[in-house]
């Protein structure tokens, strides 16, 4: 509903409005009468403020998230756990946080693309991360999540 163009010079402008946090590609296709046609893709990274991103983040539902991880994509939750390892995926480097206790372990793969630097074996965070996918780690398929907030 934003697009304006210029029906004499071809000169258009847009407001976007992404509907998955990340990389979200964008593709231009424009034709003129008597010129050729041109056709111009990029990808632009879309991340609300903090507080659009949090405002609606599900306490962890562990069991469902499991089973509706491709269903949940792009979901936010608050993972709140220790980190328990550090795996490399194709070439991302995951923590992996257990969201559960000792006793109950509940696995979670997390990107890290907040501002907390790296996360520290052992530590606890308490991070907003939304649904991406799931990893293999161990002997089975955990939830793959993008860290992108910590909690205050």
């Amino acid at each position: 509903d934003s697009l304006k163009i210029n029906q004499q010079t071809g000169v258009f402008s847009f407001r976007a409005r992404f509907s998955a946090y990340g990389q979200n590609l964008v593709s231009f296709h424009a034709s003129m009468a008597d010129r050729k046609d041109s056709a111009i893709s990029f990808y632009v990274d879309y991340l609300p403020a903090k507080g659009e991103y949090t405002r609606n983040a599900w306490q962890m539902d562990y069991a469902q998230l499991r089973l509706l991880y491709e269903q949940w994509h792009g979901r936010v939750f608050l993972c709140i756990g220790k980190i328990v390892d550090t795996i490399t995926s194709g070439d991302k480097t995951l923590s992996i946080m257990n969201v559960g206790n000792s006793e109950n372990v509940k696995l979670v793969a997390l990107e890290n693309q907040s501002n907390q630097g790296r996360f520290l074996q052992g530590e606890e965070y308490a991070l907003y991360s939304d649904v991406a996918g799931r990893v293999f780690y161990g002997d089975t398929y955990i939830p793959y999540l993008i860290a992108r907030y910590t909690k205050d």
